[in-house]
């Protein structure tokens, strides 16, 4: 165990932030991601096994409002009306999707 003036304590609101900046900028360089919201997705009062867990989601898996492309231009502007039941789970459990 650290001593305690070694340790930092970081709330989840400070996670995500340092999350979404350290994706951002790494994005910059590889472009991995069609889209990232990480706010669209956080909500505090949810809680679980993978509360404010970030989870990545490729474009072949349905999540409600976000794009569906499964890699195709043919779907490149495709929106999903609903979320996968595996997206469903992972929310109910409290991950940031």
């Amino acid at each position: 165990m650290f001593p305690r003036e070694r340790t930092v304590q970081i709330d989840s609101q400070d996670k995500i932030e340092r999350y979404a900046a350290d994706v951002r900028d790494l994005d910059r360089t590889i472009g991995a991601f069609l889209e990232f919201d990480p706010r669209r997705r956080f909500a505090p009062s949810r809680a679980g096994s993978l509360a404010g867990v970030p989870v990545a989601v490729k474009d072949n898996i349905a999540v409600e409002g976000f794009r569906l492309s499964c890699g195709s231009r043919f779907l490149a502007d495709f929106r999903s009306p609903y979320s996968a039941t595996a997206i469903r789970k992972l929310e109910e459990a409290g991950a940031l999707i």
